[in-house]
């Protein structure tokens, strides 16, 4: 058992408290920074539902706690969450996919599933009539596969590179910050004041369900400061996290960009077991070298090298 800080929010502890969805991967290769050795598993099979239903809901970020504790009375499978600036440049580059909210900062998608169709609406309509919010601004569907879809970083990623043709690309370090649900709202307004006054293009979405959220941000990896605008939006936002005692990696592992920053999440002792664990599987440091431990920022900004001087290397 590692000795990790009982305060910080993980992977593992949040598996049985959140909002889907929690993919196996993410809990065995580098979830949360940690490393370790997996000695034994036990897996539960769920039945594949076959029905589904969508709803949107416009919201602000004080309204979410409340409604995802909602939701999750109700048995939502999926919660995920987008900004404004989602919504207009999926409207702008894919039109007609999203419905348009106007007027609100935020929109929650919930996503119910069932093999019974009755029961499915049942569910729904009871979720619906807890909300509070005027019918009219609700929305639905039975599309599950192209919310599914919106709700990838693929299609982020690819609608952000439309949007500068190429010229800027997503930063994704920031994707994986995680916090405790009651937390979510004072996290969000720090976040959404600092992008918006930074200048970049920046986009707020999230497994919120989960107290996730992914902030990507479009930088020019031929600027003159590719390094510092990575490291400071990265100071920045992990300092956010470790002020509210979240997470840095609740999707994909750590790597080079987010190493230096796991004594944000990590108190000396769990560093050292990673250290150590590492020391006797790898002595050489063959495997993957450079990452997880041993990773200072000086070296990280060292080792930051933009698409335009890889390509000026003889």
């Amino acid at each position: 058992t590692l000795p990790i800080d009982p305060e910080v929010i993980s992977g593992y502890s949040m598996w049985n408290t959140s909002i889907g969805p929690r993919q196996l991967i993410d809990q065995l290769s580098g979830s949360e920074g940690t490393l370790g050795i997996v000695t034994s598993l036990t897996l539960r099979l769920i039945p594949k539902r076959h029905h589904s239903e969508v709803t949107l809901i416009p919201v602000t970020e004080d309204d979410l706690p409340s409604l995802i504790e909602t939701a999750k009375h109700h048995k939502a499978e999926s919660l995920f969450m987008y900004d404004e600036t989602f919504q207009n440049l999926t409207d702008r580059y894919h039109p007609g996919l999203l419905p348009i909210f106007l007027e609100t900062p935020y929109v929650l998608i919930v996503i119910h599933k069932d093999n019974d169709k009755k029961r499915l609406r049942d569910t729904v309509k009871s979720f619906k009539s807890e909300l509070h919010i005027p019918e009219h601004l609700i929305k639905s569907s039975d599309d599950e596969q192209k919310f599914l879809r919106i709700m990838s970083y693929e299609f982020l990623h690819a609608t952000a590179m439309t949007y500068s043709k190429g010229a800027l690309v997503p930063l994704s370090s920031t994707e994986g910050g995680v916090v405790k649900i009651n937390e979510l709202p004072r996290y969000i307004q720090e976040v959404a004041s600092y992008v918006h006054k930074g200048g970049k293009v920046s986009t707020l979405t999230g497994y919120v369900g989960s107290g996730h959220l992914a902030v990507t941000t479009l930088i020019d990896p031929y600027g003159k400061l590719y390094a510092e605008d990575i490291t400071s939006h990265q100071d920045y936002i992990f300092s956010l996290l470790k002020k509210y005692k979240g997470g840095l990696s609740a999707t994909g592992g750590d790597g080079l960009s987010r190493t230096p920053y796991l004594s944000y999440i990590y108190n000396e002792t769990t560093l050292s077991v990673f250290g150590r664990i590492k020391k006797a599987w790898d002595p050489l440091s063959i495997l993957n070298p450079g990452k997880k431990v041993n990773i200072s920022l000086t070296y990280l900004n060292k080792h930051l090298v933009s698409p335009k001087h890889k390509q000026e290397r003889p």
